[in-house]
């Protein structure tokens, strides 16, 4: 009793020890856990993508391969992009967008040539020409101020700039509520829009559009998008800071989807929501939400979305050749924000995220966002949600600790087991109902591995006890029943049952004139290379391998698993076995220069069997006996005398009665008084129902009808239709029985004779 104590108190002091550091593993967060709980959440994102609504979704003006193709290639003079922002206007975009930056004047306008042109005088005329056109910068310009709801786009650098990208939209801040931590466990940040620009990136440069396009925009806002450690893209950054400088109020830059909103919705400034008590876990913290109209956008604390994917769909794109050419109808376009992207291998703008074809356009991933905002749709991970992670693995790991020492591995395994599919439940209902971001892996994996550890503990104690059962009982009871006492082997009995089995036999042909060919590795490397596929084979068909004799198999179905099945898959395996044979003797070719061709013969019957473990006390083997294994060998041997490459008994023809199958002979093996029937396998059912193989089958069928009923003359027409219709593998079973009709007359059977061949030989 004080032994059990003891081992109890071992299990539930290493389990804790366990439980508690699992605990202050989490709270750390290492590298290796975030890739976990992402890896979890992007296969949920697979699994149940963002539903996808076509007629509330972003079209995305889309510079693909088509249309740079028929239009030019990029970049595209500027007058030629206001024909496309008159166009989009025109249709009635809510929002015309730019994922792009123009951020130097337009090379191809006429202004630019002459400048390069300048001081040459045979260019005179063409500069006069040129100063009078207008200037393509200053047309794409009065296009964008005409719109009066266009969106230029700005990219972050990390290499410093003395520009700064304009400001359109200012942000405010509400909801400043003291933080409940403050002085105890958390920080208390001063609610302030100074500190929370602290909280969200910044970079020290930005590509900018020259100012004549971007003073006409009515919102200028940044598509900087970053991915995470392994390059895959889950957060859109809803707010940068202002370019690593010290932080002013109000010197948040947008990104292009939140711009897009504003300006479609003509909403104004945008609100930032705040804080959120100090205490901070997994990015939850001082900035919750962002709100741009009446949508409040939950957020991480440094202002990202966590994206919710619907996948890449095509119809969101409008080729833009079709858009300037009138191709578009105008509902694709009124009332649609209208996002001008490229989706052009060669303009490089790909991205990967977690869902669909992995890699899309950078413009689709703005796309998303806005749809996703737009629909109400959000994933969270809130400071909530962490604690009630925390909160199950701690009740799990302690019922289990104390549980296991008490019930048993059966039981504690079922209680664990449903706490794990319950956390895994909960994980996916979360997700589903309410975009819920709850763990399900690292709880599961802190719960299996308290079971394994007191498992093993227990396990080890009771191997304890049985060393002491063997030293207790070592002068009372023999070594064998000391060990059956400890360990309980009552599948190991000698002895077996009797069962049917479908038993096979494959031998290979010649193989004792082979073997002289070879040296001794070249005939072990042979005879590997043969017998690993077919044994693959065999197992592959639920076949039990019985041993190796030599080049000799012999397996067996039906035990020790119960199939009820077993002769088809023994007829199933042998033919797959002589379709393996032509790769069995390529790669035996490749070993050796001898020029070996292996071919085998296979032999298969099916009857009661006595199966079990056969031999001695010292040593025994899991192995068939009876006269049904006996005739399978012998079945084996006749395949030579027949020349076909499979023959079964007549049981096993009955088992798998729709094989394609020919009755070839009555037959007296050796040893055996009865006859049997035997056939020869030609294929599976697809082969059986062939019209070639019916049209044999037919005509062989009426050659051994004929030749049993001593009409010779009928038997020899027959079988010379067997000859043009049969396949070359069996074409010497028509050689034997032409040698035996030839007999028969000039040698007519006996009155009494019925057709039996008797085997001489084994």
């Amino acid at each position: 009793m004080k032994k059990l104590f003891t081992s109890r108190r071992l299990t539930t002091l290493v389990g804790l020890v366990i439980l508690t550091g699992a605990v202050m593993l989490r709270m750390q967060q290492p590298e290796f856990l975030r890739r976990m709980q992402t890896a979890t959440f992007d296969t949920y994102n697979r699994m149940w993508p963002r539903p996808f609504d076509l007629s509330s979704a972003v079209r995305i003006a889309d510079f693909n391969d088509d249309t740079l193709n028929k239009m030019g290639q990029w970049p595209w003079p500027r007058d030629r992009i206001a024909a496309l922002v008159d166009k989009l206007k025109a249709m009635g975009a809510s929002a015309i967008v730019f994922d792009m930056v123009f951020a130097e004047p337009d090379g191809r306008s006429p202004r630019a040539l002459a400048e390069e042109l300048a001081g040459r005088p045979d260019t005179a005329a063409f500069k006069n020409l040129a100063e009078s056109l207008p200037d393509t910068d200053a047309v794409l310009a009065e296009s964008i101020r005409r719109a009066g709801n266009v969106t230029t786009g700005f990219s972050f650098t990390i290499k410093p700039t003395e520009t700064a990208p304009r400001i359109v939209y200012n942000m405010t801040k509400t909801f400043d509520k003291p933080s409940p931590f403050a002085g105890t466990i958390g920080r208390d940040i001063p609610p302030t829009l100074e500190n929370m620009a602290g909280l969200v990136g910044s970079f020290p440069g930005a590509a900018t559009n020259i100012p004549v396009l971007e003073n006409a925009a009515a919102a200028n806002a940044h598509f900087t998008l970053s991915s995470d450690v392994d390059g895959i893209i889950r957060g859109y950054p809803l707010l940068f800071g202002k370019m690593n400088k010290p932080p002013a109020k109000k010197t948040f830059h947008p990104a292009l989807g939140l711009a897009a909103l504003q300006v479609a919705e003509k909403t104004g400034s945008a609100n930032l929501l705040g804080p959120e008590p100090g205490f901070t876990f997994d990015g939850q913290g001082e900035i919750r939400a962002i709100r741009v109209g009446r949508h409040e956008i939950p957020t991480t604390e440094d202002g990202r979305l966590r994206l919710y994917f619907s996948g890449h769909q095509e119809s969101r794109f409008l080729p833009i050749w079709r858009i300037l050419a009138g191709e578009v109808p105008n509902p694709e376009v009124a009332g649609h924000i209208i996002l001008i992207g490229t989706s052009a291998a060669g303009l490089m703008d790909l991205r990967f995220v977690p869902v669909g074809r992995q890699q899309v356009p950078g413009v689709e991933i703005h796309a998303e966002a806005i749809e996703q905002i737009r629909a109400n749709a959000f994933l969270y991970r809130t400071f909530q949600l962490e604690m009630g992670e925390y909160l199950g693995m701690i009740l799990a790991g302690l019922l289990l600790i104390w549980l296991l020492p008490r019930t048993g591995a059966i039981t504690s395994a079922a209680i664990g087991a449903a706490a794990v599919a319950s956390g895994l439940g909960i994980s996916v209902a979360g997700y589903r109902m309410g975009g819920l971001l709850i763990d399900p892996v690292y709880p599961g994996a802190v719960t299996l591995l308290l079971y394994v550890v007191c498992l093993s503990l227990d396990y080890l104690h009771e191997e304890r006890q049985r060393q002491q059962i063997r030293r207790a009982f070592a002068h009372y009871l023999s070594p064998a029943l000391i060990e059956e006492l400890a360990e309980k082997p009552e599948q190991l009995h000698l002895g077996g049952q009797v069962r049917p089995l479908s038993v096979m036999f494959s031998d290979i042909r010649g193989f004792s004139t082979i073997s002289e060919k070879l040296t001794p590795e070249q005939l072990t490397q042979t005879l590997n290379d043969f017998l690993t596929p077919m044994t693959t084979i065999i197992m592959d068909n639920r076949g039990t391998i019985d041993k190796y004799i030599g080049d000799a198999i012999m397996a067996f179905w039906n035990a020790p698993l119960p199939d009820a099945d077993h002769a088809r898959g023994a007829c199933r395996a042998a033919i797959a076995m002589q379709d393996a044979m032509q790769a069995v003797n390529a790669k035996i070719a490749e070993n050796s220069s001898e020029g070996i061709t292996l071919k085998i013969g296979i032999g298969i019957n099916t009857g009661p069997s006595c199966v079990g473990n056969m031999g001695s006390e010292q040593r025994f083997a899991y192995s068939a006996l009876g006269d049904a294994v006996n005739l399978a060998s012998r079945l084996e041997s006749q395949t030579k005398t027949y020349h076909v490459p499979i023959i079964l008994g007549e049981a096993t023809h009955a088992g798998a009665s729709d094989f394609a199958a020919l009755e070839i002979d009555l037959i007296t093996v050796k040893g055996k008084t009865r006859p049997e029937r035997i056939f020869a396998l030609m294929g599976d059912e697809k082969i059986a129902r062939a019209n070639d193989f019916t049209a044999l089958k037919t005509a062989h069928d009426g050659m051994i009808a004929a030749y049993r009923a001593r009409e010779w003359t009928a038997a020899e027409t027959a079988l010379a239709a067997c000859r043009t219709l049969a396949p070359a593998a069996i074409s010497g079973l028509y050689d034997v029985y032409a040698e035996r009709i030839a007999a028969f007359r000039a040698s007519p059977p006996p009155p009494e004779w019925t057709g039996v061949y008797v085997a001489l030989t084994k």
